[in-house]
């Protein structure tokens, strides 16, 4: 099941070295691919992936999709990615914190 995640208005943008900086402190080995459609970053030997919405190199909203393949070890460690940089989940029930 898909993740969403965003930043609260309070809070500043975060850049996208942020974000993969945050992701490499879980151990994990994040790769950014910027496409005309939209950014992606990639995790090698996995499947799961973030979408991420990036304007001038800024962020306030991702999507983790995760792949069926994978634990959800990899997952964990990207949400705790998020967490640290005070990013929250949206569901149907509305926002609340990672």
């Amino acid at each position: 099941m898909e993740t969403p995640l965003h930043l609260p208005e309070s809070e500043s943008p975060k850049s996208i070295r942020q974000v993969m900086n945050a992701l490499e402190k879980q151990g994990l080995s994040p790769r950014h691919d910027k496409k005309a459609w939209g950014d992606w970053i990639n995790f090698g030997g996995a499947d799961t992936v973030i979408s991420i919405e990036s304007v001038r190199g800024l962020s306030r909203m991702a999507t983790v999709e995760p792949g069926e393949r994978d634990s959800e070890d990899i997952q964990d460690s990207i949400i705790a990615a998020f967490r640290s940089l005070n990013w929250y989940g949206s569901d149907e029930d509305g926002e609340y914190q990672l």
